[in-house]
């Protein structure tokens, strides 16, 4: 009996050390996974690598019934909706080289992208929904305004250009404007930039309805919840270079993508595997010119 009380009091200070020490000493969470025998993912580098290489690992994980736990940043739970267990952690989203490491597909920017492990989520058939429903079809427009390689922003739809875009589909559709700003997303090492996109759309394009008026009206969601609800419930979209352009590539239909520079023109992303998220069709345009005459061309 004095040694089974021994044993009892040793495996109860294990398991009050384990509790208290968790991921800071130990590392609870891989000690969990290794007894289930299950993996985790951890990530909380830039938002389009972790939905090209992280997000469809987790998930063909979870397919294969060998998911234990996923762990990014806040408000990341909706993307993840099929783990079952995550964690978000309050960090900012760091660029690391190195952050793909230990997923399969550690490097985004090829030619051909290796599917062996990689199953995109259904976010449509998941978050389609009768909520953000209007009477004319949506077009989402994903912009944005920031310093890219340390330099003025490159990649992002003019005032000009998107004053056109507006006035060729706003009779057609519900334009939904998307240009994430300070507090609805997770600060990355990119800066946020005034634009004066907003101001333009308030003055002169009431009847476009943008994301922040939208996060504002509902409370209850997420900002990311939010989107994947809205994007989810749209077949026609028109995006920038980076995170947002990925995710519109989840959800079907037309993505038209403006870049002018990135990795991806260089391996050809666009024309090559963007598709595979949805079976989406991408449209890779380079200038103003080339946005509005394939908006004329698909949208019009």
């Amino acid at each position: 009996m004095a040694i089974v009380r021994r044993a009892l009091r040793y495996l109860n200070r294990l398991h009050r050390y384990l509790k208290l020490t968790k991921e800071r000493v130990f590392g609870f969470d891989w000690f969990r996974c290794l007894l289930c025998k299950k993996e985790m993912t951890e990530y909380y580098g830039e938002f389009g690598y972790e939905l090209i290489s992280v997000i469809p690992y987790a998930f063909w994980l979870y397919l294969n019934n060998k998911l234990c736990i996923t762990k990014s940043v806040k408000d990341s739970k909706a993307f993840y909706y099929f783990s079952p267990r995550h964690k978000e952690v309050g960090v900012n989203r760091t660029y690391s080289s190195t952050s793909l490491s230990e997923f399969p597909i550690t490097n985004i920017h090829v030619f051909s992208l290796d599917t062996s492990k990689w199953v995109p989520p259904p976010y449509k058939e998941i978050y389609q929904n009768d909520q953000f429903v209007w009477s004319k079809p949506l077009c989402v427009i994903n912009n944005k305004y920031m310093l890219e390689w340390g330099e003025a922003p490159v990649n992002f739809i003019s005032l000009e250009a998107l004053k056109k875009t507006i006035d060729l589909l706003k009779n057609k559709y519900q334009i939904i404007y998307n240009r994430p700003i300070k507090g609805q997303i997770v600060r990355d090492h990119m800066e946020f930039l005034d634009f004066g996109d907003y101001d333009m759309i308030k003055q002169f394009y009431p009847e476009v309805i943008t994301m922040a008026q939208l996060y504002k009206n509902n409370s209850n969601l997420s900002f990311n919840t939010l989107s994947l609800m809205v994007f989810s419930n749209c077949n026609n979209f028109i995006s920038v270079q980076g995170g947002n352009s990925v995710l519109a590539s989840y959800f079907g239909g037309i993505n038209i993508i403006y870049a002018k520079k990135g990795k991806e023109l260089e391996v050809k992303s666009y024309e090559n595997w963007y598709k595979e998220f949805s079976g989406c069709e991408i449209v890779h345009v380079n200038n103003d010119a080339e946005l509005i005459a394939e908006i004329k061309k698909r949208y019009v």
